[in-house]
């Protein structure tokens, strides 16, 4: 405790001069507008092609290095332009894929760019074939009238098929390559009230090697009980805002934990796609993705890959 006669000494500050706050905030002004702009009008046009190598133990030996590409949330609509979904298929068409995935929400806000999307996605190749399913923007979107959203699932299965894409609503793609069999299993969106999942494997041989699509990570958790060696889905898209030390700043929950990427889940390997279009554009830090998986047998892997 300080005695009565102790003198403290007080350092005076001084008070920032009128330029300088001017400069400070025109500075800060500066940053916030590039961050804006880069938010708004380059991140959500950058496509990045990821590249991922998933070593399986019950992969065939004879399908070793299989490529299959992963596409999801096109959002097509007056949001997104046509470009980005025209560059997202030349960057898939440049991998030269045994097979490409499609996980849903192929139109934003009703059936206006239902035949707009398919056409660019029926330029899509790939050596074994196309699969698609459907997301919640496929079932309901906000549209004048109900019976347009009832009828849009239909009209883009059908724009789909008509493109040479295996739509899979409930089903399960059998496919025969390199004298080997395995399975593509698609189901209709987790929100839709049409999933179902047992519908979709009832036909798949329990230990069969099988890739499920579903546009909802969520759907996982449903699957009955069997492993499947990998699950593509997409709906978060990354958060769309990954702002550092703060992470997704539009998820919560368990959504948030897993936003986007590699994740091992109790029934196999999930993988959740940052999306290629968005519902409003801003990006920050989760830029839209072509993923590309190799898929390796993993005891052939270490020796011939």
């Amino acid at each position: 405790m300080p005695k009565d006669n102790d003198q403290r000494v007080y350092e005076a500050r001084s008070i920032p001069s009128r330029a300088t706050c001017r400069r400070g905030l025109a500075h800060w002004l500066g940053r916030t507008w590039a961050h804006w702009t880069y938010a708004r009008h380059v991140e959500p046009l950058w496509l990045e092609v990821t590249q991922w190598q998933i070593r399986v133990p019950d992969w065939p030996k004879s399908l070793h290095a299989l490529k299959l590409v992963h596409l999801t949330d096109f959002h097509g609509g007056r949001r997104v332009p046509l470009s980005l979904l025209v560059e997202a298929v030349d960057l898939t068409n440049a991998q030269k894929p045994h097979l490409v995935a499609l996980t849903g929400d192929f139109v934003h806000a009703g059936r206006r760019y239902v035949e707009q999307v398919a056409e660019v996605l029926g330029r899509l190749r790939a050596q074994i074939g196309i699969a698609a399913v459907l997301g919640n923007h496929d079932f309901a979107v906000r549209t004048k009238l109900a019976w347009r959203r009832s009828a849009l699932p239909g009209r883009i299965e059908t724009a789909l098929r008509e493109r040479g894409v295996q739509v899979l609503r409930n089903q399960a793609w059998r496919i025969e390559h390199q004298g080997a069999v395995f399975y593509l299993v698609g189901v209709d969106d987790l929100w839709s009230g049409a999933c179902d999942l047992r519908q979709a494997f009832r036909e798949v041989p329990t230990e069969a090697p099988c890739v499920l699509l579903a546009h909802h990570p969520h759907t996982l958790d449903q699957l009955p009980q069997r492993r499947v060696l990998l699950t593509l889905s997409g709906h978060t898209h990354g958060g769309q805002v990954n702002w550092p030390g703060l992470g997704p700043l539009f998820l919560g929950g368990k959504m948030r934990r897993m936003a986007a990427g590699l994740f091992r889940h109790r029934h196999g390997l999930l993988y959740v796609n940052r999306g290629v279009g968005y519902g409003w554009r801003l990006r920050y830090g989760v830029r839209p993705e072509v993923a590309v998986f190799t898929l390796l047998n993993s005891e052939l892997s270490a020796r011939t890959y």
